[in-house]
């Protein structure tokens, strides 16, 4: 019988997917697909996943290995895309993809424990919540719904780098303030810095992921990139809301205490701006506060 949930991982040599695996015959309610793009006939082949080969960065060999007939993923709930770097137990990956379709998530992502190699701060472990609702899943390790993918499968050939995916793809979301987060009652580790092949690659072609990037939100008019966390549940199962005026600053503080350590002061007042820009709620809070500490 065919699990619910598939894995596709784009593999090198240097892959870390057997870590999520463990021994051949261990029971587990997701499948996994490597797409392989080295060179070694006998690398990463076993009896319980399917090896499929395809040269190219991941996107494109995502998006290729999505458009063939070589894996039949639309039979699928949800699929994670995870990069090949990360570090995660077999357990990790089903509580995953358990948590996801409990709280409806169409778009989702592990968090990233605090010793791994971090690119935003949003995404870091947050010990006070269980999961936070974002407008920022970044592509390193995104869960989808079959729904999302089959919409969002078409601009995985934006560009080389992949950099700004993370925020077309809330445009495709139904409710854009529900439907997307971090779930922080899980913790994967990823173990190395950005960069790779590809970005040699790019670099010696005289690419940047920056201008693919700036190019992209020129294409789809995307110009506010602030990443808000619209609401979190905390560890006592309490749901808080940025909308909500009474509300916003229980949410807001314990979200910003999490994503101190990784930003720099300019970072932190760009995080305070944007939550302020994109909620009335918030302002409103913040008056409230003011009002308050001038009485």
């Amino acid at each position: 019988m065919r699990n619910r949930n598939l894995v596709i991982v784009r593999a090198g040599d240097k892959s870390l997917h057997e870590g999520w695996l463990g021994p051949v015959g261990s029971q587990r309610d997701w499948d996994l697909v490597v797409s392989y793009f080295g060179n070694d006939e006998q690398m990463h082949r076993r009896p319980d996943v399917q090896r499929i080969d395809g040269k190219g960065p991941k996107w494109l060999g995502l998006y290729n290995l999505l458009r063939s007939d070589d894996i039949d993923w639309r039979s699928y709930d949800r699929i994670w895309l995870p990069d090949d770097d990360l570090a995660v137990a077999p357990e990790t990956v089903q509580r995953l993809f358990m948590l996801a379709d409990y709280h409806g998530l169409h778009l989702a992502q592990p968090s990233l424990s605090h010793d791994s190699y971090v690119s935003h701060a949003g995404t870091v472990h947050n010990p006070r919540f269980l999961l936070r609702r974002t407008n920022f899943v970044e592509v390193m390790a995104p869960v989808l719904t079959r729904e999302l993918l089959e919409r969002v499968l078409p601009t995985m050939v934006e560009n080389e780098s992949g950099w700004g995916l993370d925020f077309l793809w809330q445009m495709f979301l139904d409710r854009p303030r529900r439907d997307a987060g971090v779930i922080d009652a899980v913790q994967i580790r990823h173990t190395r810095p950005v960069g790779g092949p590809n970005y040699a690659k790019m670099k010696a072609e005289g690419k940047s992921p920056w201008d693919e990037m700036k190019a992209l939100q020129r294409k789809y008019n995307i110009w506010d990139v602030a990443q808000i966390c619209w609401s979190g549940i905390t560890q006592d199962g309490i749901e808080l809301e940025l909308d909500n005026a009474d509300e916003s600053m229980a949410l807001f503080s314990p979200v910003l205490d999490g994503m101190r350590a990784w930003l720099t002061p300019a970072e932190l007042q760009d995080v305070i701006g944007g939550h302020l820009r994109n909620s009335g709620a918030m302002r409103e809070a913040a008056s409230r506060l003011k009002d308050r500490q001038a009485a």
